[in-house]
Parts: structure tokens; sequence; C-alpha cells
């Protein structure tokens, strides 16, 4: 990465902000979970972080934007592991703050028909149709939908 960063640096100039939205969801009850799984979900996030944390010192650039999720408020069954893999985002973003790099984690909802909780409600349900919304009246949020499941 390092590497890449400098590549970068040479033909672009500075790198005015980074935005980091990888993330692995692996729905199982926590006693089926393994370390090998656990640290499959965590990687892309909490090490992927780091790496940013490493590459992108405080004043490095502008903003570093962290794709986290509601989960971390919804405490969905079977996401221990990403709950907390996005908890680390949030609390990343949380310790950057004040700095000259400004550090965002956005926990995310899910998003119609795309993203990881579209396709596991996909995968629970054999629907690829986006769930119902409806339109909210609410400053940022367009819309909302329930998954029963």
């Amino acid at each position: 990465m390092t590497d890449v960063v400098n590549r970068i640096k040479a033909d672009s100039g500075r790198i005015d902000g980074v935005v980091h939205a990888a993330g692995i969801m692996d729905d199982a009850p926590l006693l089926a979970k393994t370390t090998s799984s656990v640290e499959q979900v965590f990687s892309a996030k909490i090490h992927g972080t780091k790496v940013l944390d490493a590459l992108f010192p405080d004043g490095e650039t502008d903003f570093i934007a962290l794709f986290s999720s509601s989960s971390t408020q919804t405490a969905p069954a079977g996401q221990i592991d990403y709950v907390a893999a996005n908890e680390y985002l949030n609390a990343f973003a949380r310790s950057r703050a004040g700095g000259e790099t400004q550090v965002v984690a956005i926990n995310w909802g899910i998003w119609s028909s795309i993203g990881m909780a579209a396709d596991a409600f996909a995968a629970r349900t054999g629907d690829t149709a986006a769930p119902e919304f409806k339109l909210l009246d609410v400053p940022l949020l367009d819309s909302t939908a329930f998954d029963p499941a």
C-alpha cells in the first residue's frame, strides 16, 4: 500500500481524501463462528483501518471517511464480529478527533437493493427485490424499511 500511495502522489500530487468502504459480513450464531471467519470479517475493516492510519498520519490528507454500519446500534444476531469491526471504526474516528485530518465514521444503514445487507436479505429470503421503503421527512434520511428477519 505504501508503494501505491507513493505512486499516486508521484503521478497526481497530494492525496486530498480517503474513503474506506471495505467490508465482509459472515452471519452465523456465535458458537458457530471460527477464529478464521472472525478474522476475515475483521481484516477488511480493522486491519484496513490500521493500514490507513499508518499511511495517512494526522495532516497527511484532508479527510478519511470510514464506512461503518448502523449495526453498531442495532446489534443484529449473528453479526457480533461485524458489529465489533464497525465499532472499531467508530472508535478510531473518535480517537482522531480534533486533528488536522478530519476522520469520520459513517454508520450506514441498509441501502436500497445494493450492498451487504441487501445481499444478506436476498440470501435469507430468496427475494432479490428491495424491501418496501417509505418516504420520510427527516433531515439526511429519505426513506426507511424494515426487514422482519
